[in-house]
């Protein structure tokens, strides 16, 4: 019954380290997907501030310009605003242009809000 009681402690070990294995393997899973999600935000968000930029020197800057009191119009602010996703869109590529698409409309005209308030303070 000795033999009995090896094998009995064998199983169980590598079991145990067969299901310690899996749950440290399932963790890492999960951290590398989170940070890479956060890489892939950090990037879309780094694309928008691009796209900003570039229609604030092509766009806005010259409507500015042109105006009588030097302020866009909310029709001037909203025509930047579709031309910044649509240069983000033209920009992104791969899982950044995936996370615009799937961010829509109302989440990033707000992203692109905040990046514009950013760069008056």
């Amino acid at each position: 019954m000795e033999w009995l009681d090896s094998l009995w402690n064998v199983m169980v070990t590598d079991t145990a380290w067969s299901l310690i294995t899996l749950a440290v393997g399932a963790v890492m899973g999960f951290i590398w997907r989170f940070l890479a999600k956060k890489g892939v935000e950090a990037q879309t968000v780094d694309t928008l501030r691009n796209a900003v930029a570039t229609v604030g020197e092509d766009f806005v800057v010259w409507r500015k310009r042109a105006a009588d009191d030097g302020k866009l119009t909310s029709d001037e602010r909203a025509e930047a605003r579709t031309l910044a996703v649509a240069k983000a869109k033209e920009l992104a590529t791969g899982p950044v242009l995936r996370l615009l698409l799937k961010w829509g409309e109302g989440r990033i005209s707000a992203l692109i809000n905040r990046i514009v308030q950013g760069n008056k303070a």
